[in-house]
């Protein structure tokens, strides 16, 4: 009896923290505005993090970041981090043809990209949350 007590709860505590996850969402949708974070999708933590111009701080592997409100922001966005002593950075040229988001939560997924015989450079994917 004590073990199913014990599964009972922890399967709570799972669900509560998910539920908590969803109600913040749901909290900064209804404020209505470009809510835009960072995700770590790497084996590496990332140090000195900006994202379009807002410091994040250091990002660990696979984590993300809090969402951040942004006045306007696209399907890419400029992103400037440092990895041990390496500086990277993924800077679009223009947004030509780029989508200008509407109220919402993104998630700009950024990963580390190590070709031999070639620079380290950063990936990124859009995620619509």
């Amino acid at each position: 009896m004590k073990h199913l007590f014990l599964m009972l709860l922890c399967i709570a505590v799972m669900f509560s923290c998910k539920e908590e996850e969803s109600i913040i969402a749901e909290e900064i949708v209804a404020t209505e505005g470009v809510f835009v974070r960072a995700e770590n999708g790497s084996q590496f933590d990332f140090q000195d993090f900006n994202l379009m111009g807002s410091e994040m701080g250091e990002i660990k592997a696979s984590e993300q970041s809090e969402y951040v409100e942004f006045d306007m922001a696209y399907t890419i966005g400029a992103v400037r981090l440092t990895l041990d002593t390496l500086q990277l950075d993924l800077t679009p040229i223009d947004f030509l043809g780029e989508t200008k988001l509407e109220n919402g939560l993104y998630t700009y997924k950024i990963t580390v990209v190590e070709t031999p015989g070639y620079r380290t450079s950063l990936g990124f994917e859009f995620i619509e949350d």
